[in-house]
């Protein structure tokens, strides 16, 4: 602003000059007086050399202030503006990776956020890294970001690393390389173009959005330099105060650079659905709400985009039309399955000129581009590369044997013939040859028996290109979405994946096999005859070949195949393998699911991997398919379509995440799949339920029994409701759950007169209040949510408000309370617990939120243990501050019906994750839970925010250390009525940022003020491990922007008595506690 200041003022001024001097010379001839008696016509001759002199110099200086200004105002527009108007109006086309990325994104509005009001942060800048894993939409977000930053008048260079010179990687040097390519049709000379560059830099315009890391860092040989090459251009880029933004796969160089990481999250499937019914009549909701949950499309932006494309041409119809003409449930369709339909028919659909029949290719010639196309993609998937070569796919053309002439193999009028045995054998008339003898014959089935007549593989390709499959490039190609590469190798996967010299390939360690590899065994073995086992029978044939399956003994080779390799490995893609197994294997009969799972946790403590999230997601992607694989076991066990002798490992999904120690989000997807197992599940798991209700001080793993109990306490819950749900157990397994959920809230609280029973520790006790939160979060219309689980969970939910005495498990109980009482479907739910019919005296039960929760809060604590509270000599009828205000924003969130602005269901599931938030509240959805994992901080109002934060904080300074023996003694410290003095007042005593090293320094309550009775301070270092999660840093930098940029206005919470300056200096030291 002040450049533009600056030269617009001399070029005025320099124009007032000039027309004065015209003035004076041709209209009034004759000297003129300023002010105060100036005339510099008449003094100049006097002084003439220093009036020269100073006329020269200001006028120098008024001329290069003129020429910017004309500059700013003529060039630099003319140049910028073209420039940015494409990057608002049409994104997609400036970055080089997007391929057939469609303009509009969905749910992806908040992490941008983020990252632009990070990337205004000019004082301690640093690259930010955005990493996703397969299909993630990591370009999407790319494409987004360009269009906002565009908006918001930067000037975004997306790039792609691929185009960097080789053995350097210099992000400003390839931004202006390609900023120069897409205005040289605006600019008059290459001066001007270096100009308008330097000016956008200086005056920090510039956006480098990078994409394609992955391909950087790519396994040629020259991984280390590679590595080396990837850091040095980071601290380049940091150095150079460059904003930049670099979009990969996860990598461990990536993990450990000097860069702000952001872990990209599934999109919402709220965004999903309004995305799918921007042109949708009412009648097709159900269908997209199922196709939606079912497929977790959400997951991936290419699945999204398929369901679109079909959904706008009425061809989704045949995928619940015919499963209610078959009169199939429709729940027996799994994820995969599912998926492999959609593709399917997404294929048909471009085969048949249904999509892009702009495209002038006829039916014959789209069959032969999208079988070499398969053909390519298997050749990538061995590799776990993109980029395919085609001197990997075809080999050159025969030599001519001996007798053969110039123009053909002689004269004797055999070379029709000779051409027919060529086609016949592989080979185009140009004598390619497919360099796989399998595949090669498989083509010329395929070909032959459709009478299509082969072709060059690059016309292929180039013919691929166009119908959106891949990029052809000079000697390769490039598929744009792995998810579609796994697909198409999938068609014609079967061929090869028995061959041993493709396996050895393919599944070499350490770096293969890729995730692409195993998406597509999955898929090929969904491709299943029979109602309910794999597709369902609903698909289309293999659009290729026509076949309808996979031989069953070939699976079952494939599954021993994954697991020897996984079980011979203990790192990450370990995990992934033994995934892939246990998927398939479910697909076929599950006859090896229980040896499977047996490996799996046996060997569960030995998996590693560079960096604890990479290790992270993998497990939880394994306990994810391991949930789905023994819930399709246990259904068609269900049906007696499976021997006897095959069960479901639910016990030792369990035992999993009772051996688990570093990692509680693994923990947390253990429950939540097991929480949707039914009745066989609580069978499997009833003997360890009753177990740990009692505290036996003789075990060997002290802390493998505590995460028993805490496994324990969430499931209580959790498998009530999925066991009542279903109907099918009978009434002994309900019974016998309902009688475990008794006895969990019973141990909580005041001890009874002659009970000898221990009481649950406080960490259990609040493990059981979060499990009640987990089966709350369930809305009516979720599979195991039946009216008669839903009455009683409430009733115990209140029963266990009034025996908890810790705040923590008070707030829980009353953000579960607040979700039943929110009105499903049009239908206003009070669950009026039946134990307050009973009581007299007390608060009438009213269907106002105000005065709904003012009854719960005067309910809490009521039956709890008041020994420790006289010991401590704190009021029981005193609320904590923090339950106080999540009870105003529990009445918010009942008025608004919109939850996830004021309540959560896991306060470190909802601080870990940036999330996405609803646009349609108001609109019908066939959701099966109020504020589904996709929800992060974002989604919550400021005060929410604020008090989460604070949450967490306390959570973590109490509940921390390695032994749950030392953690419990602090928890009974902190359960107080009142903040400790610093959160509620001053916060250095946190000191956020000490070392690990001087053990004595963070001890809790060594950083204390005299008399503090909490004695919890410092804050825990980073560098010891917490079986938590630690904040990030764009939450910590959230915190610092709700307190506001200025001293005018306080925006402090009610409960932070601190000024607001002072907590912006702590949260920017919580800030840069996460950048270590």
């Amino acid at each position: 602003m002040a450049t533009w200041f600056l030269s617009i003022t001399a070029a005025v001024l320099l124009v007032f000059w000039l027309l004065r001097a015209a003035y004076v010379a041709l209209w009034l001839r004759r000297p003129i007086d300023f002010p105060w008696g100036f005339n510099p016509d008449e003094a100049c001759p006097r002084v003439g050399t220093s009036c020269g002199l100073l006329s020269g110099f200001v006028l120098t200086w008024l001329s290069v202030g003129a020429a910017t200004a004309i500059f700013l105002l003529l060039r630099l527009r003319a140049v910028t503006q073209p420039y940015r108007t494409r990057a608002v109006k049409k994104p997609s086309e400036l970055v080089p990776t997007a391929g057939s990325i469609p303009g509009d994104i969905v749910g992806r509005d908040e992490i941008c956020e983020v990252i632009i009001d990070d990337l205004r942060n000019s004082a301690d800048r640093r690259p930010h890294i955005l990493l996703g894993g397969v299909g993630a939409g990591k370009t999407a977000v790319i494409v987004q970001l360009t269009h906002v930053l565009a908006i918001r008048g930067a000037v975004p260079v997306p790039v792609r690393l691929r185009d960097a010179d080789k053995g350097v990687l210099d992000f400003q040097d390839l931004a202006w390389r390609q900023f120069k390519s897409e205005i040289e049709d605006s600019v008059l000379s290459q001066g001007e173009a270096e100009r308008v560059w330097r000016h956008l830099r200086k005056h920090d315009r510039i956006v480098v959005l990078a994409d394609g890391m992955e391909e950087a860092l790519s396994d040629d040989g020259s991984g280390d330099d590679r590595e080396a090459m990837v850091r040095v251009g980071i601290r380049r880029a940091r150095r150079d105060e460059l904003p930049l933004v670099i979009a990969s796969r996860p990598h461990d160089t990536l993990r450990g650079a000097d860069a702000a990481i952001f872990e990209l999250e599934p999109l919402s499937k709220s965004e999903s659905l309004a995305y799918l019914e921007r042109r949708d009549t009412a009648g097709d909701r159900q269908r997209l709400d199922w196709i939606v949950e079912t497929a977790d499309i959400a997951e991936s932006p290419i699945y999204l985009r398929i369901t679109r494309e079909l959904h706008d041409r009425g061809l989704l119809h045949h995928l619940t039309d015919g499963v209610k003409a078959r009169g199939v449930n429709t729940r027996n369709l799994d994820r995969s399955a599912l998926r492999l339909n959609l593709l399917d028919t997404w294929l048909w659909a471009l085969i048949h000129g249904h999509l892009l029949p702009e495209v002038p290719l006829n039916r014959d010639e789209r069959l032969v581009t999208v079988t070499f196309a398969a053909v390519m993609a298997i050749e990538g998937l061995k590799r776990d590369s993109l980029e395919v070569r085609y001197s990997d796919v075809v080999q050159p053309k025969r030599e001519r044997v001996d007798g053969e002439g110039e123009d053909g193999p002689g004269a004797d009028g055999s070379s029709g013939d000779s051409r027919r045995d060529r086609r016949e054998d592989g080979e185009d008339d140009s004598g390619e040859r497919l360099v796989d003898d399998a595949l090669r014959a498989r083509v010329t089935a395929v070909l032959g028996a459709q009478r299509i007549r082969p072709v060059q593989i690059r016309l292929a390709a180039t013919w691929a290109s166009r119908l959106g499959l891949l990029e052809a490039r000079g000697k390769e190609v490039r598929f744009d979405h792995s998810i579609l590469q796994a697909y198409l190798g999938s068609l014609l996967l079967d061929e090869v994946v028995g061959d041993d010299l493709f396996r050895a390939v393919a599944l070499q360690a350490p770096k293969r096999p890729g995730r692409e590899l195993l998406i597509a065994l999955v898929l090929m073995s969904r491709r299943r005859p029979g109602p309910d086992v794999g597709a369902g029978g609903l698909s289309e044939n293999n659009p290729i070949s026509g076949a309808d399956a996979v031989a069953p003994e070939r699976l079952q080779a494939l599954v021993s195949a994954l697991t020897k390799r996984a079980s011979r490995r203990k790192d990450n893609k370990a995990l992934d393998m033994f995934a892939a197994a246990l998927e398939i294997d479910s697909a076929i009969g599950g006859t090896q699911h229980q040896g499977i799972a047996t490996k799996v946790c046996e060997a569960w403590d030995a998996f590693t991997a560079s960096d604890q999230r990479t290790l992270e997601e993998a497990k939880i992607g394994l306990v994810r398919r391991f949930g789905d694989a023994a819930r399709q076991i246990d259904r068609r066990a269900a049906r007696r379509e499976l021997p006897g002798t095959v069960t479901p490992a639910y016990h030792d999904l369990f035992r999993i995440g009772c051996i688990e120690s570093a990692s509680y989000a693994v923990r947390h997807a253990v429950a939540q799949e097991l929480g949707v197992s039914g009745h066989e599940a609580f069978r499997q798991l009833q003997g360890d339920f009753h177990a740990a209700l009692n505290d036996d001080s003789e075990i060997e793993d002290p802390e493998q029994w505590w995460r028993t109990r805490i496994m324990s306490a969430w499931l209580a819950p959790l498998m009530f409701g999925s066991v009542g749900a279903g109907g099918s157990a009978g009434s002994s397994a309900r019974d016998d759950a309902e009688r475990n959920l008794r006895e969990w809230v019973r141990r909580v609280g005041a001890t009874p007169p002659g009970d000898r029973e221990p009481r649950l520790p406080i960490s259990v006790e609040v493990a059981l209040a979060l499990g009640f939160t987990y089966a709350a979060n369930r809305r009516r219309r979720h599979p195991y949510a039946d009216v008669g689980a839903r009455s009683f969970l409430v009733e115990q939910a209140a029963e266990l408000l009034k025996r908890t005495g810790f705040w923590a498990g008070q707030l829980t109980l009353l953000h579960a309370l607040t979700l039943w009482s929110l009105p499903d479907d049009g239908v206003v739910d009070i669950d009026r617990p039946r134990a307050a019919q009973r009581e007299s005296g007390k608060a009438a039960w009213s269907p106002d939120p105000s005065t709904r929760l003012q009854h719960w809060l005067q309910s809490a604590g009521t039956k709890r243990d008041r020994t420790a509270d006289a010991h401590r000599g704190s009021d029981v009828d005193r609320k904590h501050p923090f339950v106080r205000e999540a009870a105003q924003l529990s009445v918010l969130a009942l008025e608004s019906r919109e939850p996830e602005r004021f309540i959560w269901i896991d306060v470190f599931g909802v601080t870990s994750k940036i999330g996405s938030r609803n646009k349609h509240p108001g609109a019908p959805r066939k959701h099966n839970l109020w504020i589904p994992p996709s929800t992060g901080w974002s989604s919550l109002a400021p005060r929410a925010q604020q008090l989460v934060a604070d949450v967490l904080l306390l959570i973590n300074l109490a509940d921390r250390g390695q032994r749950s023996v030392e953690r419990e003694p602090r928890l009974e410290r902190a359960n107080r009525p009142d903040l400790p003095p610093c959160l509620a007042r001053e916060r250095e005593p946190l000191d956020p940022n000490r070392s690990a090293g001087d053990a004595s320094a963070i001890q809790p309550g060594s950083n204390c003020a005299g008399g503090c009775p909490f004695e919890l301070c410092p804050y825990p270092p980073k560098g010891i491990q917490s079986y938590r999660a630690e904040m990030s840093e764009a939450f910590c930098r959230r915190q610092q922007t709700l307190l506001g940029r200025t001293h005018l206005r306080r925006r402090a919470a009610p409960w932070q008595g601190t000024l607001p300056e002072d907590l912006r200096t702590f949260w920017a030291e919580m800030a840069h506690r996460a950048r270590r």
